[in-house]
């Protein structure tokens, strides 16, 4: 007897007897079915690693546009920290181009100022370079900034 589950595993009940004894469209059924759920398993881990990678391009992608407006700003020493947790720390998924955008016009108000199209075209090249060095295997971005910091900003 064969008993197909929810996840369409086939389960094999002990009276059944040997696999040679099956039919021949029983055997393609368990084949086809094996088979089958090889393929969605390779087509999930696939989805699984798009999802990080594009993760990872956006973190990435996140710190280039911090340290990039901090030097744009030719900030330094507890300033340029701030800027950066604070970059670091934004939030305003499924909008947070325009959330990071619209800190750092916030955050340069007395500052020189930043154009949004020049912001805007910062973050897509930026997004470029991200992109390509997490495909090149790049390792993690040190910034200079503690998590702590980070979580602090995002706290308040």
């Amino acid at each position: 007897m064969l008993t197909a589950t929810r996840h369409r595993t086939i389960v094999i009940h002990a009276s059944v007897g040997s696999l040679s004894t099956w039919s021949s469209v029983e055997r393609d059924a368990i084949m086809a079915t094996l088979w089958f759920d090889e393929g969605e398993r390779a087509a999930e881990a696939k989805f699984a690693r798009t999802e990080e990678l594009k993760f990872l391009a956006l973190a990435r992608r996140d710190k280039l546009f911090a340290l990039w407006a901090a030097e744009r700003l030719h900030l330094t020493g507890e300033s340029r920290a701030r800027l950066i947790s604070g970059l670091l720390a934004v939030r305003g998924y499924p909008h947070h181009d325009a959330a990071l955008l619209q800190f750092l016009a916030g955050a340069t108000a007395s500052a020189t100022p930043v154009s949004r199209a020049e912001a805007d075209a910062a973050l897509e090249r930026l997004g470029q370079e991200a992109r390509a060095q997490v495909q090149a295997g790049a390792p993690p971005l040190a910034i200079g900034v503690s998590p702590t910091d980070v979580c602090r900003t995002w706290a308040s």
